[in-house]
């Protein structure tokens, strides 16, 4: 899952912050703990947990541009699932980011709401689910996605035009890997404004069943899209992608 040796054998430092020290993964309902003491209790309009998460990664930003060691104009923020969904917040919010990868994030992450997904999350079911994630403003959009007037291809575009990198695995239907795809799709017009292509991808993504042998890789625009076989993780397989994705623009690694 965080395979550290093999980041820093490819010329690249690896850094992790334990995200419960921002904001606890619970749905205490006072908000006493983490960046939360300092608000007192919650209410309607009050950040929830994935943004305090993505608030830390900020801060540890804030380091990194202190140590002379390391190139601050070339970090990425990187996260699975609910930490995929914090990494886009914390790309959105913080331009330093010149990379976002999103690893299976789904629903309220990269996949989009407005496309009809049976087997994934959705906003009704992750807001009952884990209410300290978000807003209670995003409440009321449960059961109501259709009625959304925007979706998440719109806050993927906002990045542009630093790199994005999203990734799906092909039994992780929770996570809705064609709302994935399409959201890095739908959002690409946006680096076309800067001149440069977003996603290019000549086909769709297998959805079930098996990838080819080497996964299915879209890279060769500054939206990164790829898929492989199995499960909900963050596997090597996928940070090899991600740091594959920086050597195209250039990045400085081993190779």
């Amino acid at each position: 899952f965080w395979p550290a040796e093999e980041i820093i054998d490819r010329g690249y430092a690896a850094l992790a912050f334990y995200n419960g020290d921002l904001a606890p993964d619970d749905k205490n309902p006072v908000f006493t703990n983490g960046v939360y003491r300092v608000y007192g209790a919650r209410g309607t309009d009050t950040w929830g947990a994935l943004s305090a998460w993505a608030w830390g990664a900020s801060r540890v930003m804030d380091w990194i541009e202190s140590e002379p060691a390391l190139d601050s104009t070339h970090v990425a923020v990187v996260g699975h699932s609910r930490g995929g969904k914090a990494a886009l917040l914390a790309g959105v919010t913080d331009r330093r980011f010149a990379m976002v990868c999103s690893n299976d994030s789904g629903c309220s992450g990269a996949k989009l709401n407005h496309v009809d997904l049976p087997k994934s999350e959705s906003v009704k079911i992750i807001t009952e689910r884990f209410p300290h994630w978000f807003s209670r403003e995003y409440d009321k959009w449960a059961g109501r996605e259709w009625d959304m007037p925007y979706d998440q291809h719109e806050w993927i575009a906002l990045m542009a035009p630093r790199l994005v990198a999203i990734a799906s695995a092909t039994e992780d239907d929770w996570a809705g890997q064609l709302g994935e795809f399409f959201a890095a799709r739908l959002a690409s017009p946006a680096w076309e404004l800067y001149g440069k292509r977003g996603l290019v991808a000549p086909k769709l993504p297998p959805l079930c069943g098996d990838c080819p042998a080497g996964g299915l890789v879209y890279q060769d625009g500054c939206v990164s899209y790829h898929v492989r076989s199995g499960a909900h993780t963050l596997s090597t397989y996928d940070w090899h992608r991600y740091l594959d994705f920086a050597e195209r623009h250039n990045w400085r690694g081993a190779h």
